[in-house]
């Protein structure tokens, strides 16, 4: 049966629906930024450790992104398929952040250990139950090739305001001074915060998007929860050449980008030597550069392809981790002062810029790729893709945060800095160079190697064009398996 063409969305609504991306702003700056350091420096959990129980968190809830994707495809009831889980997600999301923000004093490595692994792990599903249905109603709201990167420029736009809100809550409010971040009661009112923030728009978002569920897609009607079901589900995503580049590639990437920003504060503080000033304006760049990159897409989307602005952006991000700690280390750049600062300011807003573009054209790439999976299987699975590309994203984060605290101790860096003195802090410049090293040239390499994957990428917008008639006059035929 033919889909009946959607009417395209007016601004007010794209508004409110992008509203809940300010969870994804705040849960990706709050963990990578703040994660990482404070357990280590100042909670005094080894580093090893604490890579692990971060790498362990992600992958278990990896492993359970399928099941809520699937669940969430198949769901039937007066709201929809994607609202009832963005609802119940809301409120143990927000608690499960003022939690890990609020460790006890005097927890014993193991006992601590776990306990930021059972509270990392519940806010990491709490998230997944907001996040897939979330990204999934996005991709059915529109089925426009171009629309479609409009309205994922909207959400990468509106998470900027729960980026500037983490950020600025946590260096300019609860975090400030000198000495702030080695502060541990201050990471609790500012945990506490932040999960306000997240229940606010995750309301927000679920309510002002509840008159659209008669716009959705409606799952086929099969045997919904049966195992042979999700059996068959998932075999058809390993079929599928499009969704295996695209996953395979955001598995490289994230490995070498967690790396990277799990040892940012450690970087930005030892190798770098920053003051908090310049540390903020880094970070804000970063996270609120994107903004540059939607107006690229803009600009030149109907210009170029979707995997050109993916393997550029990503390419320049690869290179941008490389260059710059190995002019630091050769001395090219000095120690500190504005021939050190503006170079480094500069490349966080280019480097945000590009992740900005690379975002909006690869969930853009990701739907097309749904679509393709349609013709190609006869059935939508947009909450099982967004699965798919969540497992494989936070399968390469959590080798990239386990590897980040390997490296650390490989490294002999000092855990527990908040209990000791200047004196005895003593750290030997071998250590500092190394601390570079592992911080950026070497995740440089990995997110290279996902630029080139994406080379093998062939779903362009003539073929797109091609698909979307097919779909819209009603030509699917389910492809048998065997």
């Amino acid at each position: 049966m033919a889909m009946p063409p959607q009417q395209r969305l007016g601004t007010g609504i794209k508004v409110v629906y992008a509203t809940g991306a300010a969870i994804d702003g705040i849960t990706n700056s709050v963990l990578p930024t703040f994660l990482f350091f404070y357990l280590t420096a100042v909670c005094g959990l080894g580093a090893t450790l604490a890579g692990f129980a971060v790498s362990c968190s992600l992958v278990i809830d990896a492993v359970a992104d399928p099941f809520i994707g699937s669940m969430s495809d198949n769901h039937l009831s007066r709201w929809g398929r994607r609202h009832p889980f963005m609802l119940a997600s809301a409120l143990p999301m927000a608690i499960t952040l003022g939690m890990l923000f609020s460790i006890p004093i005097g927890m014993s490595k193991w006992v601590l250990f776990t306990y930021v692994v059972l509270t990392l792990l519940a806010l990491r599903i709490a998230v997944s139950a907001w996040v897939l249905p979330y990204q999934a109603l996005g991709a059915e709201l529109a089925d426009d090739y171009d629309e479609r990167s409009t309205i994922v420029a909207y959400r990468v736009f509106f998470a900027m305001p729960g980026v500037a809100i983490c950020l600025s809550l946590g260096f300019l409010v609860f975090l400030r001074g000198p000495n702030g971040l080695l502060n541990r009661a201050a990471y609790v009112p500012f945990g506490w915060a932040c999960g306000f923030f997240i229940l606010l728009s995750a309301l927000t978002a679920t309510f002002g998007t509840r008159r659209l569920i008669g716009r959705l897609h409606q799952p086929t009607k099969q045997a919904r929860g049966s195992l042979s079901r999700f059996a068959g589900e998932v075999g058809e995503l390993l079929h599928h050449r499009s969704f295996l580049i695209l996953s395979s590639a955001a598995t490289i990437f994230f490995i070498a980008l967690t790396a990277n920003t799990t040892l940012g504060l450690h970087a930005g503080k030892f190798f770098w030597k920053l003051p908090n000033g310049v540390l903020q304006a880094m970070s804000l760049s970063l996270f609120i550069a994107p903004i540059l990159g939607i107006l690229l897409i803009a600009a030149c989307s109907r210009r170029f392809e979707k995997r050109t602005f993916a393997v550029v952006g990503i390419g320049y991000i690869g290179a941008s981790q490389f260059v710059l700690p190995i002019l630091k280390i050769v001395g090219v750049l000095p120690e500190s002062g504005l021939g050190l600062y503006v170079p480094l300011v500069a490349n966080s807003v280019l480097t945000g810029m590009f992740v900005g573009s690379s975002t909006i054209v690869y969930q853009s790439m990701f739907v097309d790729a749904a679509d393709e999976h349609q013709v190609l299987y006869g059935a939508r699975r947009e909450g099982l893709f967004y699965a798919g590309l969540s497992l494989a994203v936070k399968c390469g984060a959590g080798l990239g945060a386990l590897l980040a605290g390997v490296a650390l101790d490989l490294i002999a860096f000092p855990s527990d800095i908040a209990n000791r003195s200047a004196e005895s802090l003593v750290i030997p410049p071998k250590t500092v160079d190394a601390l570079g090293l592992v911080y950026g040239p070497a995740p440089a390499l990995i997110t290279l190697l996902a630029a080139a994957l994406l080379l093998g990428y062939r779903l362009n917008r003539c073929e797109h064009a091609r698909i979307r008639g097919e779909l819209d006059r009603g030509e699917v035929v389910r492809t048998s398996l065997s």
